[in-house]
């Protein structure tokens, strides 16, 4: 993946919440049923996706949908993924 050369803001919501700057907790501070170790490459995606999400023009925001949203993922959930983009 390429590194963002523009210092564009991506709007990063879960469930409609803008959510802090990255940051891993682990499974007993989210209650999510997932290891630690799934807990951080969940946030390995996450923030790839936001550096890809902030070098394209159309995107105005993504958002994080699903069992990883209300914190009920499990370590067999997915991770979906709304993109908001310009018409």
């Amino acid at each position: 993946m390429r590194e963002c050369s523009r210092s564009r803001s991506i709007r990063w919501h879960v469930g409609g919440v803008p959510l802090a700057p990255p940051s891993v907790l682990s499974a007993s501070q989210t209650g999510l049923v997932v290891t630690d170790e799934r807990a951080v490459e969940y946030e390995q995606i996450r923030e790839s996706l936001i550096v890809w999400a902030r070098d394209q023009e159309d995107i105005q925001g993504v958002a994080v949908v699903g069992s990883w949203a209300r914190s009920a993922a499990r370590m067999d959930s997915d991770i979906d993924v709304v993109v908001l983009t310009i018409a």
